[in-house]
């Protein structure tokens, strides 16, 4: 019993650990395995035979070749009209007009009429600074105005006087003139019986007594003659002397005119100072910026402030500014049609003009400012807006024809060439080409509208090949960022 004890031990304990294995479990795994192995041979064969044909008309759909062996090609038929020259560039929306409002005059802010966003109209007061020596000013300047007016109207009438002395000087020297010659006669009468009466006297004829009288009254002859001369230097004298006093009454009248102008100007300064007290709209547009407010006081912008009262800026029209590139640069025109897109207004369009540009390169970049305005009567376009513009440079032609730029074969300088199916085959066809917008090209001459011109293929491509031709199906590449 002992032996035996020490002899088994091991096999009591591992039959008391390790459970027995059922035949019956070992079977059913067995029965699995075998069916899985079947269908595994059964889908082998069947791919073989059946699935496979499939698999091999994908590899040559995927080369362009049919099962007849023929290379499958993609064609279209040109489109009419050629291509647009154009240019896609950022567009920024700008007020096209804007303007800072700075005080001319210092003074406590008296009244302000508007804020910011509120439409104004050209010419509309806007707010007003308290200046009163200024309109002080205004009205000493108007007083001294009015006194030169009054010297003026003196001097108009001292020239009256004047001239009415002159012309009484004048006619006193006419008469003079008179009494001259009129006396010069009588002395000549005088003279003429002093020599009778003294022939008459020597010969006893008459007494000495006769002489003596017509010697006597021949010397009154000549003193009244010599007088009347004398009165006529003295009257032309008085001539000259009223002459110079009319010439002096005019320079008054010069000068007081001149005081006149003297006191209008400064009035007008003066009137200009006190319309610097009010704050005018240039223009009708919206006020963008309010620095200050009622019982502010207002320095002067001569004396370093820089802060404007207001700032107004015209919206209507609105001013795009286009950088234009110097490829394009030649073919920019003014009135070249334009459309805007606004990328806070999406789905909008705004057409346009360009209205101006720069006629010279920002050498930074090399391009051209080129501007369009756009009305805006509803304010829909905000200063500060931004989006894309296009600009048709060129129209499209009528006489040409436009294809996908993957038809064309070799190009170089305005030639090249296309592949048209005719009867099942291929013919090289020689083209001469315009424009490139890198999506179609602009065929100028070589092809017709009915011609069927391969856009795509697979394979190689060979002058009388013979293809199977389908309708190309253009790919249409959507921009998300538009969307």
């Amino acid at each position: 019993m002992t032996d035996q004890i020490m002899t088994n031990p091991a096999p009591r304990t591992a039959a008391r650990d390790v459970p027995a294995k059922r035949p019956g479990r070992s079977r059913k795994w067995l029965f699995l395995a075998l069916l899985v192995l079947i269908a595994g041979i059964g889908g082998g064969y069947w791919y073989l035979h059946q699935g496979g044909k499939p698999a091999k008309d994908a590899k040559l759909a995927a080369s362009g070749t049919d099962t007849s062996g023929q290379t499958r090609v993609e064609v279209t038929r040109p489109k009419a009209g050629g291509i647009a020259r154009t240019v896609d560039q950022i567009a920024s929306i700008h007020a096209f007009e804007f303007a800072e409002l700075h005080a001319e005059v210092s003074g406590f802010l008296k009244s302000q009429k508007v804020d910011i966003g509120d439409q104004v109209k050209e010419g509309d007061v806007l707010a007003v600074i308290a200046a009163p020596e200024l309109e002080k000013a205004v009205e000493v300047a108007s007083a001294a105005l009015e006194l030169a007016k009054a010297q003026v109207n003196q001097a108009e009438a001292k020239i009256l006087t004047a001239q009415a002395q002159q012309q009484a000087a004048a006619a006193d020297v006419s008469q003079a003139e008179a009494d001259v010659e009129r006396f010069v006669a009588s002395r000549k009468y005088r003279e003429k019986e002093r020599i009778r009466i003294r022939q008459l006297a020597r010969s006893n004829a008459v007494e000495q007594k006769l002489v003596d009288e017509q010697e006597d009254q021949y010397e009154a002859a000549v003193a009244a003659e010599h007088s009347a001369e004398a009165t006529v230097r003295t009257n032309k004298a008085k001539l000259v002397a009223a002459g110079a006093m009319v010439e002096s009454a005019k320079a008054d009248l010069a000068e007081a005119k001149a005081n006149v102008d003297v006191a209008a100007a400064a009035l007008a300064k003066a009137q200009v100072y006190v319309d610097y007290t009010r704050i005018v709209s240039p223009y009708t547009g919206v006020v963008t910026l309010r620095s200050f407010h009622r019982g502010d006081f207002i320095p002067l912008s001569s004396e370093g402030n820089s802060t404007p009262l207001l700032a107004v800026a015209r919206t209507d029209p609105m001013r795009v500014v286009i950088m234009v590139p110097d490829r394009d640069v030649p073919f920019t025109d003014v009135g070249d049609p334009a459309e805007i897109h606004v990328d806070a207004l999406p789905g909008e369009v705004f057409h346009g003009k360009v209205s101006r540009f720069a006629s010279t390169e920002d050498p930074a970049d090399r391009t051209m400012r080129t501007e369009v305005d756009l009305p805006n009567p509803d304010n829909r376009l905000r200063d500060g807006m931004y989006g894309g513009a296009t600009i048709i440079l060129e129209p499209p032609s009528p006489k040409a024809f436009t294809v996908p730029a993957s038809c064309l074969f070799d190009p170089e300088n305005g030639e090249g060439v296309v592949y048209v199916v005719r009867d099942g085959k291929l013919h090289k066809t020689d083209v001469t080409y315009g424009k490139d917008n890198g999506v179609k090209i602009e065929i100028l001459s070589g092809v017709s509208a009915d011609d069927d011109v391969v856009a795509r293929y697979n394979g190689a491509v060979a002058d009388g090949a013979p293809v199977q031709s389908v309708p190309f199906k253009e790919i249409v590449r959507v921009d998300k960022a538009k969307e």
